[in-house]
């Protein structure tokens, strides 16, 4: 090995949302010092802090020319943390069943209200205006289940650290029974329009391709990694909440083009309903909320009668709580892909840092790649099928 190579480094890497890891090394050059990105080929749950891992890898410059391979011992320093939330992590709670459930609940809600807007617009950049009417119609009602549940009809903020903002209301169960009913005639009518139409294929096969290395090396997640045939879904692979106690298929396609990503989604609406049914059977009783009066804020209903309580409640929502000093990084399998938090905390009330890692912003990351050799209007369709959310790409 040469010698500008040191044997041992120690790494902090993080998660990719595929099979590898990445991570950078630096290597000595000339007393510079030269980022080379490198790849480890093994299963990130297989390894934890503080192991040690032999990897065998090509080393190269930025001008891609190779040199010579090299065996370099790497001290796994930092897995981050992928099952629970991140402030719930760095505080140490479990949050009640009941709200684990909820969580599921509302998620799996809010997947099938995303891929109904995706088959609106995505209907509508095609000319289909019809697609555009329906996807609009049958998101409406799941909005209109939001604000029932959640006051809101979006940006909740009903998930909170500790459970959820409030229970589930009388009827609840009725009302998502409801909504749940009516969407599969109405997928199929999807199905009737656009699926097998002629016009709809030319559109959309064979456009836009992009294969499971490209996806993986630029670290696209979602139905535009699982478009390409890699079945890889956090909810299956990394179990989080509860979702290991359903059932539900991981859909893959096989060409990794349009149409494919178009199918994708229309169908994980009708495995997100299988799974709420799942949850309405399977919802237990109990607390929305952990009751620790250092996270979680009293019942409305108590400040009226309390002191104690209006206090308590002021300090919550004016000062917040501490969170013990420490890092963490937590993901959910978003309706795009990968949705990471990564959290510092210097033990005070306020994170030290935070990023977002945001799935739309690193999915658009692929449209070089599938716009080659495409015709100008084929744009239309490769950037409607990524469904990228642009206030989440704007930084």
């Amino acid at each position: 090995m040469p010698e500008t190579y040191r044997n041992n480094h120690t790494l902090e890497l993080g998660y990719s949302g595929s099979e590898y890891i990445y991570g950078n090394v630096h290597k000595s050059k000339e007393s510079i010092l030269v980022p080379t990105k490198i790849t480890f080929d093994f299963e990130p749950t297989s390894v934890f802090a503080g192991d040690n891992v032999n990897v065998s890898l090509w080393l190269k410059e930025d001008s891609n020319s190779p040199l010579p391979q090299a065996n370099i011992n790497v001290t796994i320093k930092k897995l981050f943390a992928n099952r629970d939330k991140t402030t719930e992590t760095l505080l140490e709670i479990e949050i009640p069943e009941r709200a684990t459930w909820i969580r599921m609940l509302m998620c799996e809600l809010n997947r099938i209200s995303s891929h109904l807007l995706f088959q609106a617009t995505n209907g509508m950049d095609m000319g289909a205006v019809g697609a555009m009417i329906y996807g609009w119609r049958e998101r409406e009602e799941v909005l209109r289940l939001f604000e029932i549940i959640t006051g809101l009809r979006m940006n909740h903020n009903y998930i909170r650290p500790g459970g959820v903002a409030a229970d589930l209301p009388d009827g609840w169960r009725d009302d998502v029974l409801r909504v749940l009913d009516s969407l599969p005639d109405r997928l199929d009518e999807f199905d009737t329009l656009l699926t097998g139409q002629p016009i709809w294929h030319e559109r959309l096969q064979g456009v836009g391709v992009i294969n499971t290395a490209e996806c993986l090396a630029l670290g696209i997640t979602g139905p535009l990694l699982r478009s390409t045939g890699y079945a890889w879904d956090l909810r299956k692979d990394i179990p989080y909440l509860e979702y290991d106690q359903v059932e539900f298929d991981v859909l893959v396609g096989t060409y990794g083009d349009c149409f494919d990503r178009f199918a994708i989604r229309l169908n994980e609406i009708r495995e997100s309903i299988r799974m709420v049914r799942q949850i309405l059977e399977k919802m237990p009783q109990g607390d929305y909320k952990i009751q620790d009066k250092k996270v979680t804020p009293p019942p409305r209903a108590r400040i009226d009668e309390s002191m104690e309580a209006l206090i308590h409640h002021f300090k919550i929502f004016t000062e917040g709580f501490k969170v013990p000093a420490g890092e963490v990084y937590a993901s959910v399998e978003s309706p795009r892909g990968e949705l990471g938090c990564y959290i510092v905390s210097d033990g005070g009330p306020k994170p030290y840092r935070m990023h977002i890692r945001g799935p739309s912003f690193t999915n658009l990351q692929v449209l070089p790649h599938m716009l080659q050799n495409c015709l100008v209007a084929d744009a239309v369709a490769v950037i409607s099928t990524v469904d990228p959310i642009m206030g989440e790409v704007d930084r």
